[in-house]
């Protein structure tokens, strides 16, 4: 990815987000005694499912914040699981569209985008117009795109899409692995449906420490979304 480095741009990240870390409310841990995490799953099927085996608070936190924007960044895999994809969320989120997050405390808990049933983000989802989901995937093979642009607003996608070309980063769209078309799938239960992007882990892990790269990305994005 080639990128101009910006000056003092470590130091003006924070400004260029605007928003501050400790707004970011989470929801009270759920009165009740898991099974034995000797047995739980590291992939669960509902989100009844993992609060049978899994403690909020303890073993995965979540983040809702609805600002009234009828936008919504999502993360439905951050911490643990997919590491960085909800502080990412939460740069482009800034200080003014909806965030939502799910972050694995401990070790990876994943619940796939298509059963992702957790009641806050059904209701935030249902009530916004646009959607954005950032997710990860591990590379198959070194020829493996730095992001798969998918989800079921092809419009939105492709304009998306374009913007990573733009900055350098090499993609694939639409998404053939990890499509993110299903109508049942998270990002696509807003009114206009989503985009859901997917990055390569390795590459991510690199690009998320430059903060040119990363406000670049972020400030993108967040007009793409803004204006369509």
């Amino acid at each position: 990815m080639i990128l101009t480095q910006t000056k003092n741009a470590l130091a003006l990240l924070p400004l260029i987000f605007g928003f501050a870390c400790q707004d970011l409310a989470r929801r009270p841990e759920v009165a009740h005694q898991p099974q034995s995490r000797n047995s739980a799953p590291k992939e669960v099927h509902s989100f009844s499912e993992m609060t049978q085996y899994y403690t909020e608070g303890t073993d995965f936190k979540i983040t809702v914040l609805d600002r009234g924007s009828s936008t919504t960044i999502l993360a439905p895999h951050g911490g643990k699981t997919e590491p960085g994809t909800f502080e990412l969320a939460a740069f482009i989120a800034g200080n003014d569209l909806n965030l939502y997050g799910l972050e694995a405390i401990v070790h990876p808990i994943h619940l796939t985008a298509t059963k992702f049933d957790e009641p806050q983000a059904l209701a935030l989802t249902a009530k916004s117009k646009n959607c954005l989901a950032t997710h990860q995937f591990l590379a198959r093979t070194p020829q493996s795109p730095d992001v798969c642009v998918g989800g079921a607003n092809q419009q939105l996608a492709q304009k998306i899409n374009d913007l990573f070309v733009s900055l350098g980063f090499t993609t694939e769209f639409p998404c053939v692995i990890l499509p993110g078309t299903s109508p049942k799938n998270i990002v696509n239960r807003c009114a206009n449906q989503g985009v859901q992007l997917e990055f390569r882990a390795d590459r991510m892990d690199v690009w998320m420490k430059d903060a040119a790269i990363t406000s670049a990305v972020v400030q993108g994005l967040r007009e793409i979304v803004n204006f369509y």
